[in-house]
């Protein structure tokens, strides 16, 4: 299992969140062929999650997998890091997992996957796939001994 950690000090840029579909109890419907059916199982996608109610039943671990995957261009990039971050927010606050990391230097590009597993406090809020450069002469300059 990975460990998590929390995301609100890293500057991570997003670059895909997961369907809701994916993660969510709600099945989809047999017949998605009846354009009213497929409409309203959309538009329950697409609503924002419904806040919890306010009751005294605490909420309980549920366990994800997913395998992650992105290939990622940069350019003019001199001799960087560069990290693959599965972002989420459930009931006990905002957290990351790693995924994947790599060096990279000049003009290159990088497949970042891996396989993640992802325990949280009740439903996740959201899931998202995340990129950051890690500055590794930044990373040496404040580094406290």
């Amino acid at each position: 299992m990975n460990e998590r950690f929390p995301v609100k000090c890293l500057k991570l840029r997003q670059l895909a969140e997961i369907p809701r579909a994916d993660y969510l109890a709600a099945a989809p419907p047999s017949n998605l062929e009846k354009p009213s059916v497929r409409e309203a199982f959309l538009k329950m996608l697409r609503r924002p999650p419904e806040p919890a109610p306010v009751t005294n039943a605490r909420p309980t671990w549920q366990t994800y997998a997913f395998n992650v995957a992105a290939w990622l261009r940069l350019p003019n990039a001199v001799d960087q890091a560069v990290s693959l971050v599965l972002d989420y927010q459930d009931a006990q606050g905002h957290f990351g997992l790693l995924v994947d990391e790599a060096r990279i230097s000049g003009h290159s590009a990088v497949m970042l996957t891996g396989t993640v597993t992802l325990r949280t406090l009740g439903i996740p809020q959201g899931i998202y796939i995340r990129e950051g450069l890690n500055n590794p002469m930044y990373f040496q300059a404040t580094s406290v001994s």
